[in-house]
C-alpha cells in the first residue's frame, strides 16, 4: 500500500504511533503510583486494594496500546516508503521513523515499570 497524500485516517494513525507509547505509559505512571499509595493507606486495608493486581492489569493495558501504537508506525513507515522525500510525505515517513523508535523503547519501558511494581516490595519506607 502506497499513500499518495495523507488523508484524516492517515494523519490519526500517524500520531497514535508516535504518541501512544509515551501517553500510554504516562497513564500507567499516574494510575499506579495511584493505585499503589492507595494500597499503602488504611484505606487500601479497608476496601481490599491490591496494588499488584493493578500494577499488573495496567501493564497488560499499556503495553496493549504501545504494541498496537508500534504497528501503527510499521504500517505507516511501509506506506510512505518512496524515493521522493519531500513534504507532506517525507514528513509523514519522518514521523513514522520516530514511532518505530520510540514504541520499543517504551514498551520496554512499562514492561520494566510494571515488572517492578510487582516484584519489589511496596509499602516501604525509603
Amino acid at each position: 500500500m502506497r499513500l499518495r497524500a495523507p488523508n484524516l485516517i492517515s494523519s490519526a494513525l500517524l500520531w497514535f504511533g508516535v504518541l501512544g507509547p509515551p501517553l500510554a505509559w504516562a497513564g500507567q505512571h499516574v494510575v499506579g503510583f495511584g493505585a499503589s499509595t492507595a494500597g499503602c493507606r488504611p484505606f487500601g486495608a479497608m476496601h481490599s486494594v491490591d496494588p499488584n493486581v493493578w500494577a499488573l492489569a495496567l501493564t497488560i493495558a499499556a503495553g496493549v496500546v504501545a504494541a498496537a501504537a508500534l504497528a501503527a508506525s510499521v504500517v505507516m513507515w511501509l506506506a510512505t516508503r518512496t524515493e521522493d522525500s519531500s513534504p507532506p510525505l517525507g514528513r509523514m515517513h519522518f514521523l513514522a521513523t520516530l514511532g518505530l523508535i520510540l514504541g520499543p523503547l517504551f514498551l520496554f519501558i512499562i514492561l520494566m515499570a510494571g515488572l517492578g511494581a510487582t516484584v519489589l516490595p511496596g509499602c516501604v519506607q525509603s
